[in-house]
């Protein structure tokens, strides 16, 4: 079967044993280095994406679509069959100004092309990230407050369903799958996204630093400055432990100047009573904002992430209380309070599968050790995470954004997907009725599914 398969593709097939067969199976995090593919294929058209999810349908495998490989649970990997879309990053328009982007494309590439355009798209900060996994699951980022999501913006999508079909959908064509495509992960493999796109802005970009002395004031301070801040602005507030405490606040300001973000800036810094050490104010483009704050690696080692949505605010002694205590030089451990609100909350919970429309922040708890730790550093830092994580859940709302994937999540459906949840289990009942696309957490049919005929 295998034989057949790679005489079909025009891209490639990698098995067990095979010389490029270790390098094809990565994923950005080192920690699923040890999961193993029954195959991978890395495809360059639609017709090697059918082709892939006949033979994972003839063999009586799991498919795993795969773009960028970012999944923070590992979920862009499998023992199955990865379908692997990244040579497919071709961008261009359409005649009606519509950005038409291969799923296999980052982020990066696609601020490159939109801004020799004179357009930008709202997508994450990281440069490495694809875009179809960061649409699929909602899309935070710079721009975010002020325009949305970027499943907010997609217009269309095309999809490899699970019997082989190759369809396109939008507000008028498989509607159902469109709504659930906006938020609610893959119910096949897509292929390509269309997105409107929107005039390209400049920005400020800001990073503003503190003693960590002033934690529990800079903490409380942020909470109450972020309620009425203009939706040009979009700010995270991080705590990290690498080799000594760190607490700084960064981000950016659209269509602002410098000194007028300053101005913005100025009651937080008198609300705390202590001025920061300003380390970065700049002006810039959109797309180099993102490289801005990109991260360098090309790939984490052993790492673990939780977190939680809210609306009101926390007890600041909570967060502060976890760098205090029991630190530990070998562990780089972090806590990064993200501002939501905006334009995340314009639409309606049920206008697409997103579903958390009434946030004001989210926090990310995340830990990361070498890969080649003992086990008992990693137990260590999972201890430490699940401790971080529980200090302040109590205060959530029981709402995680669905990219912040977490294998160990309880009540992981509503949670990631709140009341949009039934809908999205009769949506795969209907486009996936065998499970093919059978991840740890990917949607449950409403039944248990029908064996293959």
């Amino acid at each position: 079967m295998w034989r057949e398969l790679r005489s079909r593709l025009d891209g490639e097939l990698h098995l067990p044993g095979d010389p490029g067969y270790h390098r094809a199976r990565q994923v950005f995090f080192a920690r699923y280095d040890d999961v193993l593919p029954s195959a991978v294929v890395r495809c360059r058209t639609p017709h090697d994406v059918v082709q892939a999810v006949g033979a994972a349908t003839r063999a009586g495998l799991p498919a795993v679509a795969r773009a960028g490989g970012h999944s923070l649970a590992g979920f862009s990997v499998g023992p199955g069959v990865v379908i692997d879309v990244s040579p497919m990053n071709r961008v261009d328009f359409t005649a009606d100004g519509i950005v038409r982007v291969g799923a296999g494309t980052r982020a990066g590439r696609l601020n490159r092309f939109l801004t020799a355009a004179g357009r930008m798209l709202p997508v994450g900060t990281d440069t490495r990230v694809g875009v179809a996994g960061l649409t699929l699951g909602g899309g935070l980022g710079m721009a975010g407050r002020r325009f949305g999501f970027t499943c907010d913006h997609l217009v269309a999508a095309d999809v490899v369903l699970a019997d082989g079909r190759w369809v396109t959908c939008d507000r008028e064509r498989h509607p159902d799958l469109f709504w659930a495509l906006r938020g609610g992960g893959s119910f096949g493999v897509v292929t390509s996204l269309s997105f409107a796109v929107r005039p390209a802005m400049a920005l400020s970009a800001f990073r503003l630093r503190w003693p960590f002395s002033a934690a529990e004031a800079v903490i409380n301070a942020w909470q109450q400055w972020i309620r009425d801040l203009p939706t040009e602005f979009m700010t995270f507030l991080a705590l990290r432990d690498e080799g000594e405490p760190i607490l700084e606040l960064y981000g950016s300001a659209l269509a602002t100047e410098p000194d007028a973000a300053m101005r913005t800036v100025a009651p937080l810094a008198a609300a705390i009573g202590l001025h920061p050490t300003i380390e970065a104010l700049w002006p810039m483009s959109f797309r180099d904002s993102i490289a801005f704050w990109d991260g360098t690696r090309d790939r984490h080692g052993w790492r673990a992430t939780k977190s939680e949505c809210f609306t009101k605010p926390i007890p600041a002694d909570a967060l502060v209380a976890q760098f205090t205590h029991a630190r530990h030089p070998a562990q780089n451990r972090s806590v990064e309070l993200i501002q939501l609100g905006g334009a995340y909350n314009a639409l309606p919970a049920q206008a697409s599968a997103y579903a958390h429309r009434t946030q004001s922040f989210t926090i990310k708890h995340s830990v990361e050790v070498p890969t080649q730790a003992p086990p008992t550093e990693k137990t260590s830092a999972q201890n430490w995470l699940n401790h971080s994580w529980a200090s302040v859940r109590p205060h959530g709302t029981r709402t995680v954004y669905p990219n912040f994937t977490d294998p160990d999540l309880p009540s992981w459906p509503t949670e990631y997907h709140g009341a949009n949840y039934p809908k999205l289990q009769h949506i795969k009942a209907h486009y996936d009725p065998t499970n093919l696309f059978a991840a740890p957490q990917s949607i449950r049919l409403p039944n248990p599914p029908r064996p293959p005929q």
